[in-house]
């Protein structure tokens, strides 16, 4: 996935798009089975390590559902537990559906959690 991003800045770049503007955006979910959505969480240092901002989201999708076993109206927590792991990868951008539940949880990580 990281290769497939940096060909795609790349033409960006290349085009005169400015770097510091691009925002790359993994897309989980998209195309993707449980397995790869799995190893894209594992493997977001590559995409960081591209040098550009991140934004993801993770909210309801259907590998919370199908880790944490719940409806969709019981997805709340893995939601917000998911946007947490992507605050620890330093993810810029985090889409969220619950946005007030999100924020707070991310913010008691910023101030307990990160140093």
């Amino acid at each position: 996935m990281a290769d497939a991003l940096r060909r795609k800045a790349d033409t960006l770049t290349e085009n005169g798009f400015p770097p510091e503007k691009l925002i790359l955006d993994p897309g989980f979910g998209f195309g993707k089975n449980i397995s790869e959505n799995i190893a894209l969480f594992r493997n977001m240092d590559k995409i960081r390590d591209l040098g550009f901002g991140v934004c993801c989201g993770v909210s309801r999708k259907r590998l919370i559902r199908h880790i944490s076993g719940g409806s969709p109206a019981e997805l709340l927590g893995g939601s917000i537990a998911a946007c947490i792991l992507l605050a620890a990868k330093d993810v810029d951008i985090i889409r969220a559906h619950d946005v007030a539940e999100t924020a707070a949880a991310l913010r008691l990580f910023d101030a307990l959690g990160k140093e």
